[in-house]
Order: structure tokens, then sequence, then C-alpha cells
């Protein structure tokens, strides 16, 4: 149940949505209770969704990894979780079409040169994650986002659910 304090975030009724697997993209909301609209704008933040009895849930897991890596370039913000009725719910930011979505957009035809700019990003992406002592586990092109407005060449690393904890620190190990 939502919380009537006004500082807390409200989780909105879609009127129109995007279904990508869990996330669903805000594009209008309609609230769910009558009080000052959520501190976020329309079409700035998609909420990504997951029924509680899952059998192997990843929400919660995935928005402490984004507060992990919180602040590292490329890596969307995870604005809040938690539970909604019969779902586990994470609002982060709004991202635009993933390189995949790009590549058949343009045909599945890329110039040499946009193909080096997004593969420089996106290797500074994993190893970013790699420097905090993680594995992602699931590098695809849907998982590697375009930003939105000024940052629309700037490329995101999304969907850390599979992402593990590879090396600590003391005494320093790795497992795998």
């Amino acid at each position: 149940m939502a919380s009537d304090d006004p500082t807390q975030p409200v989780v909105f009724h879609n009127t129109q949505r995007s279904n990508l697997g869990s996330c669903s993209i805000f594009r209008e909301a309609e609230q769910s209770k009558q009080r000052q609209a959520c501190a976020w704008p329309a079409n700035t933040v998609s909420n990504h969704q997951e029924n509680v009895k899952t059998k192997h849930p990843q929400l919660l897991y995935e928005s402490k990894l984004y507060r992990i890596l919180q602040g590292g370039t490329g890596i969307p913000h995870g604005r809040w979780f938690r539970v909604e009725g019969d779902y586990n719910v994470l609002v982060m930011d709004l991202l635009g079409p993933s390189v995949e979505d790009l590549f058949n957009f343009c045909s599945r035809k890329l110039s040499l040169k946009t193909i080096l700019m997004l593969a420089d990003q996106m290797i500074n992406r994993v190893e970013s994650i790699h420097s905090k002592s993680f594995l992602h586990r699931d590098i695809k092109p849907d998982n590697f986002l375009m930003g939105l407005a000024r940052r629309a060449t700037q490329v995101y690393i999304i969907d850390f659910g599979l992402a593990k904890k590879y090396r600590d620190y003391d005494p320093p190990t790795h497992s795998l």
C-alpha cells in the first residue's frame, strides 16, 4: 500500500504502457492518490516490476547494484525500490532505445565510426562495473541503451539481475 507521506513517491496507474519484459515505461500517468504530482516530470522514469511470488526475484538485488554503481558514467539512476501490493517495483531514469533497436532501425548496417564510438563506450561501461568487483553476466546489445535529450549520445548499461560479485578485497580473492 502506498504511503500518504507527500515526500514519498507515488506508484502511478499507467494509461499507456510499453512493455519490455518486466519494464513498463511511463508515457502518461494518472495519480493513484489525490495529492501533488510525483517529483519526477512526465516521461522521465521507467518502472520495472515483478510479482513478489516470482520464483527467482531479481529487482531488489538489481536495485542494490544500481546504488553500488551509482555515479559511474553510463549507469542509470535508480530512483527507488519497494513492494507495492503484489509487486516489487524499481523506478529508474527513463532511457532511449537500445543498441539493438538502433541497429535494426538502421537496416542492420552501421558505419565503422558509429561502431567504434559505441564500442568504446560499451567497453568503458563494462570496465567500470568490473572496477567495482562485479560481472554483468548478460552482455548483449539489448542491455545497452542510449540516453535522451542532452545525453542522447551517451551509452548506458542496464539489467543487473544476473550480475555477480567476483572479487573480495579482504583478503584479496576471486570467486566465480
